[in-house]
């Protein structure tokens, strides 16, 4: 009020200008209704209250909870005056309110709530000239932004650009295995072939969400001993993949932009390595074992 010059309607432009520039509005009810603007005959309280409702400002309203209690030089006494500040209580407890009895407990709810205000609606807030800017500047910086958020996650659904001249997709891969016979001690290699499809159709779902390096190898191990031919088991008494190829098809894997290690934090006692799909791993993943139109059956 010390702002206030000295004509009713320049007092009341000027609190409207101040509550339209505010992000929130704080309304605090003790024992006194306030000085009344002789315009509209209700305080100015009430009536910059009733304005920032009108222009949807979120309110928060902090009222006496023994307004009795209050000592007699700080409470109206005129019966009119007293009837009006009733009325107010009850208008700003028509929405929710904190209730409070000292000047210690109002600090701390107004603190508490302000806060949680802020972040269920946050708002623009105040900057200094100095620190504005050029206002087209900031403009265009802010539509840039967004143009390489869009950009970056475009690119987190696509392969790398380099990849392409990568083994991929339906191209074959020879797989090294490994065949113990019974008949003689030393083992023999030889190998399957298989595509990256394939490897990818059958390890990806271990990979979604996240999977320790351990399940990741072991459902690659199953998938790839499960390709021999009937010659080969009848030759050989144990089958086994060499234990080098899962690091090159994990390795494959990676480059080709359909897995990376894991982001989830975990307690410093587990050092195991993490993979997870990436984006375009997921997205490519979900082609190849999503059902085409006309199939009716599911195996």
């Amino acid at each position: 009020m010390e702002m206030f010059p000295a004509a009713n309607e320049d007092q009341w432009s000027l609190i409207t200008s101040v509550i339209d520039d505010c992000d929130y509005y704080i309304v605090i009810v003790g024992g006194r209704y306030g000085t009344i603007d002789p315009a509209s005959g209700i305080s100015y309280t009430e009536r910059e209250y009733d304005y920032a409702i009108e222009q949807h400002k979120p309110v928060l309203g902090f009222v006496h909870a023994e307004p009795e209690e209050i000592p007699v030089r700080n409470s109206e006494r005129v019966p009119e005056t007293v009837e009006q500040l009733n009325q107010f209580r009850r208008k700003v407890q028509q929405k929710p309110v904190a209730f409070w009895r000292t000047p210690p407990e109002l600090g701390l709810k107004v603190t508490q709530s302000l806060v949680a205000l802020m972040r269920k609606s946050p708002a623009e807030g105040w900057i200094r000239a100095r620190f504005a800017g050029d206002a087209q500047a900031l403009l265009k910086a802010d539509a840039r932004i967004r143009q390489l958020e869009t950009a970056l996650e475009s690119a987190r659904h696509q392969p790398p650009s380099d990849s392409s001249a990568l083994a991929q997709g339906d191209d074959p891969v020879l797989i090294k295995m490994i065949g113990s016979p019974d008949f003689v001690k030393m083992d023999h290699n030889f190998t399957v072939e298989t595509t990256w499809n394939a490897i990818f159709r059958s390890v990806g779902p271990v990979l979604l969400g996240e999977a320790n390096e351990q399940s990741f190898r072991s459902a690659f191990k199953q998938f790839v001993e499960t390709l021999p031919d009937d010659q080969a088991r009848q030759a050989y008494d144990n089958i086994y993949v060499a234990p080098e190829v899962f690091d090159t098809v994990k390795l494959q894997l990676r480059a080709l932009g359909l897995i990376k290690l894991g982001e989830k934090k975990r307690s410093s006692t587990n050092v195991l390595n993490y993979w997870s799909l990436t984006p375009y791993g997921d997205n490519h993943l979900t082609t190849l074992l999503a059902i085409p139109k006309g199939s009716v059956r599911i195996d």
